[in-house]
């Protein structure tokens, strides 16, 4: 609550009564999840949108309409665990800013579609949100490409994880790390580039180099207590997520 109103102090006269508007359109009631109408959902929905206030309430109702049908919430652990059990994505510890930091390391050999997938890393999502500490909203995200082995749907699974990330979890990205990445990450990035947010094109960094460099980038956002040892911090690597390999020195 406190959080809540420190966000609303910080508006301007013109920023309140788009937010205003924007309740008047979704009330408190409004959807079954009370986080999806808080003040600070609406807020994000608001700046994703760049204060445009119908196109802030579409997006809400189809985020709505779209957490109805796909029920993210209530995905349980359970039905991801093979998936997780690979290592290849999970959540493990926090950056600076105490934001939630991703790993997705597409690497490991995963033998699950491209369905099951976006499914794990839509439960890593809502499971990140949920850790976040009074303040945080935002997210920080490692993508280690240092392997060349890749999956052959390796880039209809990163289209439907940013589909879905910029569609239903608008100013969640705090900073991405994209290391080591292919030439056909760049190509996809370049073909989808025009329908990415400028804010969030500008939060994806893209780091070339053995761990000595990465460890250069990832340190300016992640203290080496919460980065992994893999890239030269002292933060192991939680058991349940075996398949990681070390980049070379």
């Amino acid at each position: 609550q406190t959080h809540r109103m420190a966000a609303v102090k910080e508006l301007t006269t013109e920023q309140r009564e788009k937010l205003e508007i924007v309740r008047a359109e979704i009330p408190i009631d409004a959807y079954s999840e009370p986080a999806m109408t808080t003040d600070a959902s609406l807020l994000r929905y608001l700046r994703a949108e760049e204060w445009h206030v119908q196109k802030a309430v579409h997006r809400l109702r189809d985020t709505f309409r779209w957490r109805e049908e796909q029920r993210p919430h209530e995905i349980a652990r359970e039905e991801v665990a093979d998936v997780l059990a690979l290592g290849s994505l999970y959540r493990n510890g926090v950056d600076r800013q105490g934001r939630p930091i991703i790993y997705v390391k597409p690497a490991v050999r995963n033998p699950h579609t491209a369905e099951r997938r976006i499914q794990t890393m839509i439960w890593t999502l809502e499971e990140a949100i949920n850790s976040m500490g009074e303040g945080v909203e935002k997210m920080c995200w490692i993508l280690d490409f240092s392997s060349r082995a890749r999956s052959p749907d390796g880039r209809q699974v990163a289209q439907g994880v940013l589909t879905v990330l910029q569609n239903h979890y608008p100013e969640r990205l705090g900073i991405a790390f994209l290391l080591n990445a292919p030439w056909w990450m760049s190509a996809l990035f370049t073909v989808i580039s025009p329908f990415i947010e400028t804010a969030t094109k500008r939060k994806i960094h893209w780091v070339n180099g053995k761990q000595a460099d990465l460890f250069v980038a990832l340190s300016t956002e992640i203290d080496p207590s919460q980065l992994e040892c893999a890239y030269g911090g002292t933060l192991e690597v939680p058991p349940e997520f075996c398949s990681v390999k070390k980049p070379s020195s």
